[in-house]
């Protein structure tokens, strides 16, 4: 018999319990560590609010340097009452953007043991793309069980980041069976986890089953085509001198008013 990969369990019978903690570190943990204790310090509500807004506004002003992010989420994790977890995440992904994935999980695990902070989905779901951008996609999953054992709801993001470490550094049948696994549970997906198959697909040199994902996408009705879900399939219809499903795939681009990207265009101009 096959072995099962690791990881997809979690979306079988039940939940597993041998991942319910990772890094040794359970969710919602309720105890201070001796870090925050010794250096927590209590400010007005408005010296809160002022720095969620600073972080808010740094972080979405495109010159955040690592330093001050650090500095900031020391500031947060030491303040009492304790900001919202929306100035983590803003943080989290200012941080992550700088290619900072081991320092993402540093901080996560650092404030896993902050009383009063507790992780949402949008923290989890930049924490797994840190982890898969890792090639830890092991750990990616034990977070994912950790979203669904406390009854979060994992969205998009969540998943397709998954299914990209799963494609990347696994296997193409693991991330389809994934796939599966999903649409068989409900859980949210998109059209950008679609995307992100038919990038392993075409990347692998399968462009006839990326053109079957396609083609499911377009019957099922309930998802947007996009231009991530065309531009790999005309690239590599290109690499394989198949020219006519190229300009075939490109007409229905335009009929459906979605724009290629820059390779894609540089494809089709070379036909």
């Amino acid at each position: 018999m096959a072995k099962r990969a690791p990881g997809l369990t979690l979306l079988q019978k039940g939940i597993p319990s041998s991942l319910y903690s990772l890094f040794g570190l359970v969710f919602f943990r309720s105890q201070f560590c001796s870090f925050a204790v010794n250096r927590c310090h209590t400010v007005s509500v408005k010296e809160t609010i002022d720095l969620e807004d600073l972080v808010k506004t740094r972080c979405k002003s495109g010159n955040l340097g690592l330093d001050e992010a650090l500095d900031h989420f020391d500031s947060v994790i030491q303040m009492k009452p304790i900001p919202s977890i929306w100035a983590i995440n803003h943080l989290f992904g200012a941080v992550s953007k700088m290619n900072q994935c081991s320092t993402v999980v540093s901080m996560y695990k650092q404030m896993l043991a902050c009383v009063g902070l507790h992780p949402e989905v949008g923290t989890l779901s930049v924490v797994i793309n840190c982890l898969c951008r890792m090639n830890r996609v092991d750990l990616g999953f034990s977070v994912l069980e950790t979203i669904l054992k406390h009854g979060l709801q994992p969205d998009a993001y969540t998943l397709s980041a998954l299914l990209h470490g799963v494609c990347k550094y696994r296997s193409l049948s693991e991330a389809m069976e994934l796939l599966r696994k999903l649409e068989e549970k409900g859980l949210a997906y998109s059209e950008i986890t679609y995307a992100t198959i038919i990038n392993g697909l075409c990347r692998a040199g399968k462009t006839c089953m990326a053109l079957e994902i396609l083609e499911q996408m377009y019957e099922d009705g309930r998802f947007k085509l996009v231009p991530q879900c065309y531009n790999p399939i005309i690239d590599r219809l290109y690499k394989e001198r198949r020219i006519d499903e190229a300009l075939t795939l490109f007409r229905d681009m335009i009929v459906a008013s979605i724009q290629l990207h820059q390779n894609g265009f540089s494809c089709i101009l070379n036909l």
